[in-house]
């Protein structure tokens, strides 16, 4: 936290960070006491963040795992769906003969979707290939 509070002020040691220095030596920042003070203050409340992130993150996970175990056991039924919306982050579960039936009328809209005979995928892949392989020499 002095190194920390030494760099924010600019203080100078009286070692650059390329050079040798050994072990045992210790690194002083020449920080007044109130500097030392400010910077013991500000450990304090770093550590007390620190303990209180961690108990938060315990309890998320703990929250979490029995989700994620909920989920997996819906996710074993075959007359469910689980997918992730549209748009934004989220879970929708779904019958799944609804599911099916609205997938259908999404597909069945000829004014969004054409039928076509061939997948052009490997083609379209095929040609930026080569854009990229000539764009690389």
């Amino acid at each position: 936290m002095e190194y920390f509070c030494a760099r924010l002020l600019g203080v100078k040691t009286s070692f650059y960070h390329w050079e040798e220095k050994p072990a045992d030596e210790l690194t002083i920042h020449n920080l007044t006491l109130e500097q030392l003070q400010t910077a013991g203050k500000v450990r304090s409340y770093v550590d007390a963040f620190q303990t209180q992130a961690k108990r938060e993150l315990k309890s998320l996970l703990s929250k979490n795992r029995s989700f994620q175990q909920c989920l997996r056991s819906l996710s074993k039924d075959k007359s469910v769906v689980i997918t992730r919306p549209d748009k934004g982050r989220g879970i929708v579960i779904l019958n799944s003969s609804e599911y099916l039936s609205k997938m259908n009328n999404l597909l069945a809209d000829t004014s969004t979707f054409i039928k076509i005979d061939t997948d052009p995928t490997l083609f379209k892949e095929d040609q930026l290939t080569r854009i990229l392989l000539h764009l690389r020499e």
